[in-house]
């Protein structure tokens, strides 16, 4: 029953891969000259962007000639490029061999293009012969009449290898998120982006020998001001102030305060502008695609280091997937990321004076 089944199988694409060689042959044989190379206008480009359609059937003269037009008309040279591009990009498709449901699918397209193709030279053959009058001669071929009786007869092969790539896109990648080629797509910031004007809020779990304990960062953006609590429940409780000078260290649970704490200094921020800039600029940071984080659309872009960092649609971050080993599910580094208005935070947050009733002294060790 299996070698029955890869018989027929077998037998129904070659059946439909001599139907599309012998709609190429067709194609060829009713192709209109090639124009001189140093014809332009409308015309000279549509005759040549038919030759283009079929390239993999031209004879090495007759693509020579045609890369003659293509080098010195800019119209040309983009659809060349496309046709590139798009050839580079299916040949980067893993190799797969098509169930007989794509290959059905596959004639039924055909056969429904070979109907309307029918039709059509149906309604162009009743008005060839006023429209011959009307066309001028090159060659002793009918140039206008040429391109459109081409372009009516090569939609047959052109339709049919548009509609094996949709099919095997679909059955290729029906389940994925992301495209082969979804990685390459470009991205830029906007070149006014800027997230100077906020005070960014965070807060992140952390783990140590003694359990787990809370760092929350307020971080203004403009100013370079930080404040950073970390909290153990029971056990610990920091609050550490900064600015471009200097640090104040302040033990909330033993009044104690201590001057440039550089042991506590966790003000680090995995959110700034000009590295990301600079890291996209050099290929450091590679965009991803677009995705999903906790029901919103998202920018996914992998930055230095293998952590995902992620935007909103506004181009703010929203938080870091921190790097897994292979295979591993990629975490969020942060529990909250906010972005708010200065005013929305109090002015005492970045007060460095020393409270009243604490003394100098030396802070805790920090969480190991």
């Amino acid at each position: 029953m299996g070698n029955t089944n890869e018989q027929r199988s077998s037998r129904e694409r070659f059946n439909q891969q001599s139907v599309v060689h012998a709609q190429e042959d067709a194609a060829l044989q009713h192709l209109p000259p090639l124009p001189p190379a140093d014809a332009r206008g409308q015309e000279a480009c549509a005759i040549i962007q038919l030759y283009l359609g079929i390239w993999d059937e031209l004879s090495a003269e007759q693509r020579e000639r045609v890369m003659l037009h293509v080098r010195s008309c800019p119209a040309c040279a983009r659809d060349y490029q496309l046709l590139t591009r798009t050839t580079r990009l299916i040949a980067q498709l893993p190799a797969s061999e098509p169930s007989l449901q794509v290959d059905r699918a596959i004639r039924t397209a055909l056969a429904q293009q070979v109907q309307r193709s029918s039709r059509a030279n149906g309604r162009l053959r009743r008005s060839r012969s006023s429209a011959a009058q009307t066309v001028p001669w090159i060659g002793g071929y009918g140039f206008r009449q040429a391109a459109h009786a081409t372009r009516t007869r090569i939609m047959i092969p052109v339709a049919a290898a548009l509609v094996a790539v949709a099919l095997i896109f679909v059955v290729l990648f029906s389940g994925s998120h992301v495209l082969p080629w979804q990685a390459q797509q470009s991205f830029a910031l906007p070149a006014n982006l800027s997230w100077s004007s906020y005070v960014l809020l965070q807060k992140q779990t952390m783990m140590s020998s003694s359990g787990p304990y809370e760092v929350t960062t307020y971080h203004d953006m403009q100013n370079q001001q930080v404040n950073v609590e970390t909290r153990m429940d029971g056990q610990l409780d920091v609050v550490v102030v900064k600015d471009a000078q200097k640090s104040l260290g302040l033990d909330m649970m033993h009044h104690v305060a201590q001057w440039n704490v550089s042991d506590w200094d966790n003000s680090g921020t995995a959110f700034n502008l000009t590295t990301l800039r600079n890291q996209l600029a050099s290929g450091q940071a590679k965009y991803l695609g677009k995705g999903q984080f906790r029901g919103q659309p998202v920018y996914q872009i992998k930055i230095a280091g293998g952590d995902i960092l992620l935007l909103d649609m506004h181009y703010m971050p929203v938080n870091m997937l921190e790097a897994t080993s292979a295979g591993g599910q990629a975490a969020p580094m942060y529990d909250t990321v906010e972005w708010l208005h200065p005013d929305q935070v109090s002015s005492s947050m970045w007060d460095m004076n020393v409270p009243p009733g604490f003394q100098i002294g030396e802070l805790p060790a920090r969480p190991a």
